[in-house]
């Protein structure tokens, strides 16, 4: 039986503004889940193991997007980025079917957990389309990190700085156009 999620904006006459860690992780029922403007965070393993689950949006409001948030989400094929998020956790949409994914220009950290070198789309052997933002300036560290399925990429005009190991452990990344703007790399 599918089953569409959605997150009220208030309870109680209070607002909604976080979803707890491990919040839905692995219902296996949701196939879709309707995120409030009022949310500002998403906590670890919030929707992990969701394996019915088949798109989301993360609405403007979201600043921070937990580690594991969407991992083991097996049908995960759509999700959408918006213009707010600053902070995403590693693998937060770990081993999903993510092809395409737009980066916001306010993303600013991707959050490391313990030396767990893997990053925000870790083993996504989909996800090989990559926009980022206009505008922006710099890669994060571990964007990319152990992102299997990216071939290729090309650096916007406007980035000056790659983080360390932004693109590390791609082995399928075969063309890297880096403009002449980038003044910073990572190691």
């Amino acid at each position: 039986e599918e089953t569409e999620l959605v997150i009220p904006s208030e309870i109680d006459g209070k607002a909604v503004i976080a979803i707890s860690n491990s919040a839905f992780a692995k219902n296996t029922a949701i196939t879709s889940v309707t995120i409030p403007s009022s949310v500002k965070t998403i906590g670890k393993s919030a929707f992990a193991g969701c394996t019915g689950l088949t798109e989301v949006e993360i609405p403007s409001s979201v600043t921070v997007l937990g580690s594991y948030a969407f991992e083991d989400c097996a049908k995960l094929e759509k999700v959408t980025l918006n213009e707010g998020l600053v902070t995403i956790g590693n693998r937060a949409f770990g081993s999903t079917k993510i092809s395409s994914v737009y980066i916001p220009t306010t993303l600013k950290n991707v959050e490391m957990e313990s030396m767990n070198y893997t990053g925000p789309f870790y083993n996504c052997a989909s996800l090989n389309d990559i926009e980022f933002g206009a505008g922006i300036t710099a890669i994060s560290d571990y964007l990319f990190y152990y992102c299997n399925g990216i071939t290729e990429i090309e650096i916007p005009d406007t980035v000056t700085t790659i983080g360390k190991r932004a693109f590390g452990s791609c082995p399928s990344l075969k063309n890297v156009e880096i403009s002449s703007s980038v003044k910073t790399i990572g190691i």
